[in-house]
């Protein structure tokens, strides 16, 4: 009987977030970014209601009113005026910079599968740019809460696409402790393992507070990463100065 009445439950979760969703899609009020953060109130089915949304449909539109899109548009111009006058480029790098790289479902089983239409763009550059949103550790740490912790198999699908892989990392970011020292030294070996480059969290006091400097194509780029806040989990808490 409890199998059966909580089978019901989820089934009707399941309808009220479909509605939910198609409600939301036919008005087009979460096709554009909010004018505050609805994330502010824990728990709140609303938000996490448009974080699905906007998981399925991404945000596209700059937010109504900012005049973002029209100040924009003459970048896509390649006639634009957006160097003086003579310019005359000698070397040229191409950069790519990717978001949140985070625990999702399925994410294990996407290896090959989850650059295969934006490949080109993200590693057809000279240079590649992530924000690696979360540790590798045993995922059965998230009884503790660590939802962002990711396995191996699923931090080798969003490493890279085939023979192509990232340039450089970012590791500061609000989730890089939930997996205490232990989730922090296995993202410096793993990184290390496999040859990255990273920047926010050091393995050793000495690289404490250092850049990292990539140079391509006879240009110099420097990369610096910083965070304002980490999350601390029960049993996590630690000092991390040796870390950050």
């Amino acid at each position: 009987m409890t199998l059966s009445i909580r089978a019901v439950r989820l089934a009707l979760r399941e309808v009220v977030i479909r509605v939910g969703l198609f409600l939301a899609d036919r008005s087009g009020v979460w096709r554009y970014p909010f004018h505050r953060d609805i994330y502010n109130a824990p728990g709140d089915r609303l938000a996490r209601l448009n974080w699905i949304y906007k998981s399925i449909h991404p945000v596209i539109n700059a937010e109504k009113g900012s005049g973002l899109e029209g100040y924009f548009v003459r970048q896509r111009h390649p006639d634009a005026p957006l160097l003086p006058e003579g310019f005359q480029p000698e070397r040229v790098v191409r950069l790519s910079a990717v978001g949140d790289l985070m625990r999702a479902h399925g994410l294990g089983n996407s290896q090959g599968k989850l650059y295969a239409s934006v490949a080109d763009r993200i590693f057809g550059a000279d240079v590649s740019f992530a924000n690696l949103e979360s540790t590798v550790i045993d995922i059965d740490a998230n009884a503790r809460g660590l939802h962002v912790t990711v396995t191996r198999d699923e931090y080798e699908a969003y490493k890279g696409y085939a023979d192509r892989q990232y340039t450089v990392f970012s590791t500061a970011n609000n989730h890089i402790l939930d997996g205490g020292v232990q989730g922090v030294s296995s993202v410096h070996d793993l990184l290390e393992a496999d040859g990255f480059r990273y920047v926010g969290t050091n393995p050793t006091w000495e690289r404490r507070r250092q850049g990292v400097i990539i140079e391509s194509n006879g240009i110099r780029l420097g990369f610096v990463a910083a965070t304002s806040g980490t999350q601390e989990y029960a049993g996590v808490a630690r000092s991390w100065d040796e870390y950050l």
